[in-house]
């Protein structure tokens, strides 16, 4: 696991096995402090840099896909005039969970060293440009982040779930899901027989707001990866599970 710090995040990295496939946990109750958060991927070809340049607020970039992109960063001291990559420290992103923190007001610079497309997940985080924010639409009282990559095997369902204090945010990375989602019943079944489905492929998002009940599922052949944004306070333990394919419902 490695720890990054800037002044309002701390970034880590941790890879945990489950039935369904595994995530990555990249942070956890991080306090926004009224802070925004904007995310992107970033696709670099093979060869391509991107130049120098100052970043006004933190960010985190995390490789999503592909290897060997160069990742460039140097202080505030160093001259605007004087900037090149060779006078900036550098950080090789060798395999796909390779990440790097570059604070605010710090150069920073990428150079795909591959002879393939890479990609990049780019977080920013800084001064809200509305008075809305989308921890607001998930029914959330605390403005608390914790970022995940879900990655789902072929033909893989994660249980039918809710959380008392947290809402999430599903961007798809890479291949297609179905989602169901609904409101929580007087019994189980009633609660499954009302769960309405949406298909989403890459690039396309849903929201999950605190206490609805929900499942994600790959009803593909080919792997998928979800990213995911939680908002609310985050405890592994915070799940009840209505129904679950690999065993773990709770016999009460």
């Amino acid at each position: 696991m490695t720890t990054v710090k800037t002044n309002y995040l701390e970034i880590n990295s941790l890879t945990e096995s489950r039935p369904w496939g595994s995530y990555t946990l990249l942070c956890s109750n991080i306090d926004l402090r009224g802070q925004g958060l904007e995310f992107k991927v970033l696709e670099m070809g093979a060869g391509e840099e991107f130049s120098p340049h100052v970043f006004d607020v933190d960010h985190y970039f995390y490789l999503l896909e592909g290897r060997d992109v160069s990742a460039y960063r140097a202080t505030p001291l160093v001259s605007v005039e004087d900037i090149t990559l060779e006078k900036m420290g550098v950080y090789y992103l060798t395999e796909c969970g390779g990440n790097i923190v570059i604070p605010k007001k710090f150069f920073g610079a990428f150079v795909n060293e591959s002879d393939s497309i890479s990609k990049l997940l780019e977080f920013s985080f800084g001064p809200r440009k509305s008075e809305r924010s989308l921890y607001a639409d998930l029914g959330v009282d605390e403005n608390f982040l914790t970022l995940k990559i879900l990655e789902l095997n072929a033909q893989s369902k994660l249980s039918v779930q809710s959380h008392a204090h947290r809402g999430e945010f599903w961007y798809v990375l890479d291949g297609e899901v179905v989602v169901h989602r609904g409101d929580r019943c007087t019994t189980i079944d009633e609660t499954l027989r009302g769960l309405s489905s949406t298909s989403l492929v890459s690039t396309q998002v849903i929201t999950i707001p605190q206490g609805m009940v929900h499942s994600l599922e790959n009803v593909s052949d080919k792997p998928a990866k979800v990213l995911e944004l939680s908002f609310g306070k985050y405890d592994e333990k915070d799940i009840v599970r209505y129904e679950d394919r690999y065993g773990r419902v709770e016999k009460k």
